[in-house]
C-alpha cells in the first residue's frame, strides 16, 4: 500500500478532491459505508456542516448519493457531473409538474399527496428536503380517510 495525501474539502475544489478519492477508493477497494465515513473525515467548515445537517435529514444510501449530493451544492457550474445531475433534477421536475397539473385537470382523480407541495415530491424521489416544510403526511391522510 502507498501513501496517498488526501486534501481536507472546505466547500472550494470538489472535484479534484472527488478524483482524488475516487482513485483512492479504486485502489483500496472500500465499502459504500467505508467510503461514505472516510470521504465525511476528510470535510471541514462549510462542506462539514453542510454534510452534518444532510445527514441528519436523511442517510446518504450509498457513495454515489453522498457523491451526487456534493456536485449539486458544491460543484463549479460549468462541471459536466453537475449538469447532468441538474438536467436529471430539472427533467424530473417537469415531469412532477406535469403530472400534478394532470390530475388537476381530471375531476375524476384526487392529487396524491407527493405532488401537493414540493417537500412531498422531494420526500417521495428519496431527495433530502430543504424546503424548511414539516412533514405534513400523517395530517393529510388523515383527513382523506
Amino acid at each position: 500500500m502507498s501513501f496517498v495525501e488526501i486534501p481536507v474539502f472546505e466547500g472550494f475544489a470538489l472535484r479534484q478532491w472527488i478524483d482524488c478519492l475516487s482513485d483512492y477508493f479504486d485502489r483500496e477497494h472500500y465499502m459504500d459505508l467505508e467510503k461514505m465515513n472516510f470521504a465525511q473525515s476528510f470535510m471541514e467548515g462549510e462542506a462539514r456542516s453542510w454534510f452534518q445537517r444532510r445527514q441528519s435529514m436523511r442517510i446518504f444510501q450509498n457513495w454515489d448519493d453522498l457523491r451526487d449530493a456534493l456536485f449539486l451544492r458544491f460543484g463549479e457550474e460549468d462541471d459536466p457531473d453537475r449538469i447532468r445531475l441538474q438536467l436529471a433534477l430539472d427533467r424530473e421536475w417537469k415531469h412532477l409538474r406535469e403530472s400534478k397539473n394532470k390530475w388537476i385537470h381530471d375531476p375524476q382523480h384526487e392529487v396524491p399527496f407527493y405532488l401537493s407541495e414540493p417537500a412531498g415530491a422531494a420526500k417521495s424521489l428519496g431527495w433530502p428536503c430543504s424546503f424548511g416544510a414539516t412533514d405534513r403526511s400523517d395530517q393529510t391522510l388523515a383527513t382523506r380517510n
